[in-house]
């Protein structure tokens, strides 16, 4: 009698699921971080630029008073998450006040 024939361990290959387009959406959420705004730039201003990609809900100037000045950077809030991450990929380096601004997702 011959010994049964020994079968080679085989791994099925690793098939990625292939990527959907709202996977960066579900991730990054309703809220984006600009920084690179001039110091003198008004809340209104940065509110009416985002408007260009959807409704904004609020902007928050970090450091936005009368006493301290602004620190050039704030969050700004959007109605869907999809429309923040069409602020990150149409407004990143755009320009407010004469300045290339960054716009990137709220990691708080």
């Amino acid at each position: 009698c011959e010994p049964p024939m020994k079968r080679p361990f085989r791994t099925l290959p690793f098939q990625p699921k292939p990527p959907s387009q709202h996977d960066d959406v579900i991730r990054i959420g309703r809220k984006v971080y600009v920084s690179n705004l001039a110091y003198h730039t008004p809340w209104q201003t940065v509110k009416d630029h985002f408007r260009q990609v959807g409704n904004v809900l609020h902007v928050e100037l970090f450091g936005d008073n009368p006493t301290r000045g602004s620190k050039g950077c704030g969050i700004v809030e959007f109605d869907s998450a999809q429309t923040a991450f069409q602020a990150i990929r149409k407004l990143n380096d755009s320009f407010i006040d004469g300045r290339s601004i960054m716009v990137r997702e709220d990691r708080a």
